[in-house]
């Protein structure tokens, strides 16, 4: 876990009265994985520049290329294996389509592109821009 990246990533995206408790709730192993799978419910949405439940993998790529390089290192947040991990654009973006649960990749400290764990009504697929 990179605390600097993730810190970087509640102060950029999280509505500001829930920074405090996301950052405790990421910081503790306990209640780590509950608020991954909540992250998606305090998003800012003025930074909202794509929310598309249907887009496909290939589409969602040429998407985030409009804001960052597809070879271009990303930290990633996920219930799974790649939780705390470094991985370029393009590795971060198929593993977040393999994967069934809440992902967020987070680049150049300014974007976070985010898929939200599979539920009937579809699956909510983010991009997030903040240059601030």
């Amino acid at each position: 876990m990179d605390k600097i990246a993730e810190q970087k990533i509640v102060s950029k995206f999280i509505v500001r009265e829930k920074r405090k408790r996301i950052l405790y709730e990421l910081f503790n192993p306990k209640k780590r994985e509950q608020v991954i799978h909540s992250l998606i419910n305090y998003l800012d949405e003025r930074y909202v520049v794509l929310n598309d439940l249907k887009i496909s993998e290939e589409e969602f790529l040429k998407q985030a290329n409009m804001y960052v390089d597809r070879k271009t290192e990303c930290y990633v947040i996920a219930d799974s294996c790649h939780d705390g991990k470094i991985m370029s654009l393009k590795t971060a973006i198929k593993n977040m389509f393999e994967s069934c649960t809440d992902y967020l990749i987070f680049c150049n400290e300014s974007v976070l592109l985010i898929k939200e764990e599979f539920v009937f009504k579809g699956t909510a697929k983010m991009i997030l821009v903040n240059s601030n």
